[in-house]
């Protein structure tokens, strides 16, 4: 095999790195000290393989010492090399994508089961007439139309997941009122947390710079977050949602003093259907803080967590502010946002 390859007329370049401090010379390679004797890598576009021979060393003896027909099988022998282990890598990945999708289709299979078998259960009853207490009888069809509306919702998480990882999530990103997106998320939910006995409470400056991102998608995370804390925390606990805005980045910070997430459970929050120890009596589906990310991070922001296990949590959005182009400091004004929570909640 290595014979019939040194045959191909591959082009040998013998390239010579510049020293310091010289003047350039049009020589093509990426030398990176001494003499390079590089060989095209056939399909792998303008990759080349290469031998770099130790500094000092003549290039006129190289390609002497060197006939080009050696070059060329010592150079297919690490081309094939390298097509195996690229094979080899992609393998790997292809096994555990497939692993993925085989654990993530467990889960689904999971959440659905256990809805659809007790739906199940309470139409037997029903069809086969054994429930003659009209309030019973009412009391199983409400239960279903619960478990229904949970299925549901699942399904619709699902398509968002979809639809993120697809790349097919149509979004329209301009500049918009934070302040009246985060005002609009507290007037739905406030009959929520009267409800459950929480004090929900507004930072919202009069005069807020506007964010840069999908309104409707600000305040479709925003109001996963805000229900979340609700979720959460304890009756008579507190609910706070604040907004800040500058010319480079906006934030929404959702705290809450509920229970709080160890700093191991911090990262596992944001996977899909991770439910934390201790917290099955809280309904979801287990997408929502994914989903969230996500959609975050496709409005070119990040979506973090700060927390101090039995003292509370803060949950930041951070995004664009109308006069950002450098999308890459979100991180680094996350980070620093995240940080003064965690101080402040210790």
């Amino acid at each position: 095999t290595l014979t019939g390859a040194a045959d191909v007329a591959a082009p040998v370049s013998v390239v010579r790195a510049r020293r310091e401090g010289a003047s350039p010379r049009p020589e093509r390679g990426r030398a990176t000290g001494g003499t390079n004797v590089l060989v095209p890598f056939a399909g792998e576009g303008s990759v080349h393989l290469g031998l770099e021979v130790p500094h000092g060393a003549d290039s006129r003896s190289v390609a002497a010492r060197l006939p080009a027909s050696t070059l060329r099988n010592v150079l297919v022998a690490l081309s094939i090399a390298s097509a195996r282990a690229a094979d080899d890598r992609e393998r790997a990945e292809l096994r555990a994508r497939d692993a993925e999708r085989t654990r993530f289709v467990s889960m689904v299979a999971h959440e659905l089961r256990t809805p659809l078998t007790g739906l199940g259960g309470y139409l037997d009853l029903l069809l086969d007439g054994r429930v003659t207490d009209p309030g019973v009888e009412r009391e199983f069809l409400e239960r279903s139309r619960r478990m229904t509306d949970g299925m549901a919702e699942l399904v619709g998480d699902l398509l968002e997941m979809s639809r993120i990882e697809a790349g097919s999530l149509r979004l329209t990103i301009a500049p918009f009122s934070l302040a009246e997106a985060c005002a609009r998320v507290l007037d739905a939910l406030m009959p929520i947390a009267d409800a459950a006995g929480l004090r929900l409470v507004r930072a919202l400056p009069p005069r807020l710079r506007p964010a840069t991102g999908d309104r409707r998608r600000v305040e479709q995370v925003v109001t996963n977050l805000v229900a979340n804390a609700i979720k959460y925390t304890p009756r008579g606990g507190l609910v706070e949602l604040e907004a800040r805005a500058g010319l480079t980045s906006a934030f929404v910070l959702v705290r809450d003093d509920g229970p709080g997430i160890t700093i191991q459970d911090r990262v596992r929050i944001f996977e899909p259907f991770v439910r934390l120890e201790g917290h099955d009596r809280i309904t979801g589906t287990g997408l929502g803080l994914p989903i969230a990310r996500d959609l975050a991070r496709a409005m070119h922001g990040d979506l973090g967590a700060a927390s101090v296990a039995g003292t509370g949590s803060t949950f930041v959005l951070a995004l664009p502010g109308a006069a950002d182009r450098d999308h890459g400091s979100i991180g680094a004004a996350l980070a620093a946002v995240l940080e003064a929570e965690e101080l402040a909640l210790e």
